[in-house]
């Protein structure tokens, strides 16, 4: 309910036509015999990161459209990142947003260590296996926030970024996590386990009405067969009520002004 505006700003309805169901495709990513099976899965084909802890670095892409999409990778201090996993017993898995072509430059000598993940097609469950989340402006956020698990927020162009595509609201204070401008912000807070992690939870309990695996059903409760709870119903009729005193006005008057 707390980001219904967001959506009706979007689709140019009211904030009571906006039923906070919960998304269905959710319903697979918090049931938990999935996750055990996809976390098998996942230490099968990554063997490296069994008994490791795991970093999963997914930023969204740049440019502006799927044509000219890439990521600047020369922002990324590789030696600095392969020593700190030696020391502290990391991995670190890539995945870069889908329309990105152009593989993660992985040094040979850093290969025990760094892994190209972008074959692998779903990146929520790689969130099962991680341990912290590096993004940026990704909605990847949305799903990881309910691993209740740190993440990182690696900004470094945060101001062409806001120009370019914008923001929908102020991001250091929606980002459920530390911000890093330069990389070695990003290493100083990995380095010091300082995530701001407090802010995970402050964000899931105002962007989650419902955190189960049971969206689908209400879907078809409430919308297929009309059972809505009584506030929603409550909600609803008055916005009808007020399209009606709308429509019943004379503004015809109005010329004669």
């Amino acid at each position: 309910k707390n980001i219904a505006m967001f959506f009706s700003e979007v689709f140019g309805i009211t904030d009571e036509q906006i039923l906070p169901t919960g998304m269905p495709r959710m319903d697979e990513y918090l049931d938990e015999a999935y996750r055990r099976e996809k976390t098998e899965e996942l230490y099968q084909l990554y063997p490296a990161c069994k008994g490791k802890k795991v970093i999963l670095f997914a930023p969204t892409y740049r440019g502006k459209n799927r044509g000219d999409a890439h990521y600047p990778y020369e922002m990324i201090d590789f030696g600095r990142l392969y020593n700190f996993c030696k020391e502290e017993g990391y991995v670190v898995l890539f995945k870069m947003h889908p329309w990105v072509r152009e593989g993660v430059p992985i040094e040979d000598n850093y290969k025990d260590a760094f892994f190209d993940v972008n074959a692998f097609p779903n990146i929520n469950d790689l969130f099962y296996i991680t341990e912290i989340l590096i993004t940026d402006y990704s909605s990847n956020i949305f799903e990881y926030s309910l691993m209740k698990k740190p993440m990182l927020f690696f900004a470094f162009d945060k101001i062409q970024y806001s120009f370019s595509r914008g923001f929908h609201r102020d991001y250091e204070e929606a980002a459920p996590g530390k911000v890093c401008y330069t990389f070695p912000e990003v290493m100083a807070a990995l380095e010091q386990k300082d995530y701001e992690y407090e802010k995970v939870e402050e964000y899931v309990r105002k962007h989650f009405d419902y955190i189960d695996s049971s969206a689908s059903d209400r879907v078809i409760d409430w919308i297929l067969l009309g059972n809505l709870p009584e506030e929603l119903k409550k909600g609803l009729q008055h916005n009808q009520d007020v399209l009606k005193r709308i429509h019943s006005l004379d503004f015809s008057v109005l010329g004669h002004v």
